[in-house]
């Protein structure tokens, strides 16, 4: 925990430095990439506040200069959803995902061959699966989880990556248990970073 605190000490005084420069005009993604790098080191602390203040100041940083549609702020909206999810405001986190997927869809197509695309779906679904209580038949709560997670499952396929194989098995195992009701429910063991 002392290097986390270290670390965070660090990037403040990075981030001060930036902010000093600023009348020279930083890049943005010099500060989003320091801002990222404080989020997630508050993140690892536990500090899950100070680490959506950072992820904030990424999409304000973004807007102020003009990248409101952009790429740069799917990922920046997607961590805010990853922070949300994390404090348990799956709500709002899933509202975050489905911003940052509507970016990536403008951006780059409908069905892009990104596996963040697909962690994205994935979110989606486990998130809409952790408020769902299990019935018979699919309620069409339950068959829009499965549409994410199929969505995910082809984005993974298509991107041919080597951790889609872990992915794929996973992703399959949760359609599996929502299709069969009787079967075991697999644990939330969270999705990969999105980066």
């Amino acid at each position: 925990m002392e290097r986390y605190q270290a670390a965070s000490e660090c990037q403040s005084i990075v981030l001060k430095y930036l902010k000093l420069k600023a009348k020279r005009q930083v890049p943005v993604l010099t500060y989003r990439k320091e801002y990222n790098k404080l989020g997630k080191i508050q993140e690892k602390m536990g500090n899950f506040e100070d680490a959506k203040m950072s992820y904030q100041a990424v999409i304000e940083i973004l807007e102020g200069r003009g990248y409101s549609e952009t790429l740069d702020m799917a990922k920046a909206i997607t961590k805010l959803g990853e922070v949300s999810r994390l404090m348990g405001q799956l709500d709002e986190a899933s509202e975050y995902f489905q911003e940052s997927l509507r970016l990536y869809r403008l951006n780059i197509g409908e069905f892009p061959w990104q596996s963040s695309v697909a962690r994205l779906h994935e979110s989606i679904g486990d998130i809409a699966l952790e408020q769902q209580q299990k019935v018979s038949p699919l309620t069409s709560e339950q068959k829009q989880i499965i549409e994410n997670y199929e969505f995910a499952l082809e984005i993974y396929r298509r991107a041919g990556k080597s951790d889609t194989e872990n992915a794929l098995k996973k992703l399959m195992e949760k359609i599996s248990s929502l299709k069969d009701p009787t079967a075991e429910s697999i644990p939330n063991e969270g999705t990969p970073e999105i980066v």
